[in-house]
């Protein structure tokens, strides 16, 4: 059993239940660790684009599990860099329910419980998430018997130059829209094809950290590092217009 799995067990024997929610990509996911079994989850369709429709998959998911939301220890989040609009609804979700049944909100990036997945198969992670335009959001991490170290950190970076930087034993992490710009032979692993149990232990791992709880919830913001396409756009006409 590797270290992964004995966390999982360990808290999955904790007398309350974890609420986690993933919306930094598609699809967005919402999922309950439970003492004493396998987590429940759901797939967030397509158009479940606003806070209160995740909030009523949190509700029926909660009545699956026969439990009272009241009774969590606590609420996981992936807080970005992602898309927009789903990082939005994430925190906002979660944020009302943290404040609501006073339980603490652990706020982890996404490449962060990301790169938990692959375990020490690989020397070292490429993480991705597209930013448009040919840009990325992009982290590398060397990986090591006693955990991860950053070699370039969070930033927005041309895919090609990201690419650059791959070496022997590499695994690049992205969605599947961007696995055509990544040659063979190198390894992609594709993030929609992530089983939601894939994803829940690996933010699972994150909580068990202790280092994600987020101190001041009216604070948090998603990690976005740009704006939204619309606000690029209008960055860009507000240019155009300086320069005529």
């Amino acid at each position: 059993m590797n270290r992964s799995q004995q966390i999982y067990e360990v808290t999955m024997q904790q007398p309350c239940g974890i609420l986690l929610i993933e919306t930094s990509g598609l699809p967005g996911r919402v999922g309950l660790i439970l003492p004493g079994g396998q987590p429940l989850h759901r797939t967030l369709q397509t158009g479940q684009r606003h806070a209160r429709d995740l909030l009523v998959a949190i509700r029926d998911l909660a009545s699956e599990a026969k439990i009272e939301l009241k009774t969590l220890a606590g609420i996981a989040l992936s807080i970005g860099p992602g898309g927009y609009t789903g990082l939005r609804v994430g925190l906002t979700a979660a944020k009302t329910l943290a404040f609501a049944l006073r339980v603490p909100l652990h706020a982890i990036p996404t490449f962060d419980w990301l790169r938990e997945i692959p375990g020490k198969e690989y020397k070292q992670l490429i993480l991705v998430s597209d930013a448009l335009k040919g840009q990325v959001y992009s982290e590398i991490v060397e990986v090591g018997q006693d955990g991860f170290a950053s070699r370039f950190p969070l930033n927005v970076r041309p895919l090609a130059d990201v690419l650059n930087q791959v070496r022997e034993n590499t695994l690049v992490m992205g969605e599947q829209k961007l696995r055509a710009a990544v040659p063979e032979p190198i390894s992609m692993m594709e993030r929609e094809l992530l089983s939601a149990e894939q994803i829940f232990k690996a933010m699972v791992k994150c909580v068990d950290s202790g280092k994600y709880v987020s101190p001041q919830l009216s604070l948090l913001e998603p990690l976005y590092l740009r704006g939204s396409s619309a606000e690029e756009k209008a960055k860009e006409m507000q240019s155009q217009i300086k320069i005529t």
